[in-house]
């Protein structure tokens, strides 16, 4: 059974006991070719995941699609497991591995449906924002927005070129410690 298959099984909400079981083989294993076709959709579609093995994967893997995958299914399904926010954090900060970036925005991005707000989140998002990078930066707007108190359907979104930050109220800077020029 190929990985494409199973996962389009989940996504119709036809899948088997074996299609799960299939998923769990992988996470067990560690098969990140299988788990980053079908561990989204197995997240989004099947009622009983597995949290615990998904959680010990994600702890242990090295592959940024699988991470940003599973951070961003778990995330939406509202996981509040203590070690689940510890791993976000771990990605949201950064890891050596992650020359792209994917999991770390993966993570920054989930922070606020994750956990509350501290000052470690607000210096992992002024750490990002201070970064150079303009996908960073504008994720951490992002994650800081929806701390910040702004309702979701006003938050403003960025598209990695820079300019959010001219859309960002003064307020919501200062709260992340943003120095603001005049």
């Amino acid at each position: 059974m190929t990985p494409r298959i199973v996962a389009d099984r989940f996504r119709s909400k036809q899948y088997t006991s074996a299609d799960v079981r299939s998923v769990h083989n992988a996470l067990a294993s560690g098969d990140a070719k299988f788990l980053g076709v079908t561990v989204f959709p197995y997240i989004k579609y099947v009622e009983n995941i597995d949290e615990v093995a998904l959680l010990r994967y994600l702890s242990a893997i090295q592959d940024v699609y699988s991470v940003h995958e599973i951070i961003s299914g778990l995330s939406i399904r509202g996981c509040k497991n203590p070690q689940f926010a510890d791993e976000v954090l771990r990605f949201a900060q950064g890891v050596e591995w992650d020359t792209d970036g994917l999991a770390r925005t993966g993570a920054i991005s989930a922070l606020p449906r994750v956990t509350g707000c501290t000052e470690q989140i607000k210096s992992t998002l002024r750490l990002a924002y201070r970064s150079g990078d303009t996908s960073l930066r504008d994720v951490a707007l992002e994650a800081a927005q929806e701390y910040f108190g702004i309702p979701y359907a006003d938050i403003q979104w960025g598209n990695g070129d820079g300019d959010l930050v001219d859309k960002m109220p003064p307020a919501l800077l200062k709260w992340l410690g943003v120095e603001i020029s005049h």
